[in-house]
């Protein structure tokens, strides 16, 4: 929904979200979602971002970059894969570059 919302997209690798070690992926990536949260920053707000994070004892991780495809592509162990390609299938239909329908009144 944030790529989305943002007409643009993702290139996420998977090993780098934080993940208690006795989960599987699976189980992880499909947890509730307030379990996490996803940012945006650019890298020279990053190392603060994160600090700020850390300082109150919760993981927090660059696990990805923003690109301007809008296009959602998962790396894991040097292989990737597209996950979703919102120009061909949006998610929820909200995005700027959707067409909206228009009423033509009489």
């Amino acid at each position: 929904m944030l790529l989305e919302s943002s007409a643009v997209g993702a290139r996420i690798e998977l090993e780098t979200i934080p993940k208690p070690e006795h989960l599987a992926w699976p189980d992880w990536l499909c947890a509730f979602p307030s379990f996490g949260y996803l940012l945006t920053t650019d890298h020279h707000a990053l190392p603060a971002l994160l600090e700020s994070f850390h300082a109150r004892g919760i993981a927090a991780a660059r696990i990805g970059e923003i690109t301007a495809d809008q296009q959602l592509w998962v790396l894991e162990n040097g292989d990737r894969a597209l996950f979703r390609d919102l120009d061909q299938s949006p998610l929820t239909g909200l995005g700027p570059r959707t067409a909206r329908p228009t009423t033509k009144k009489e």
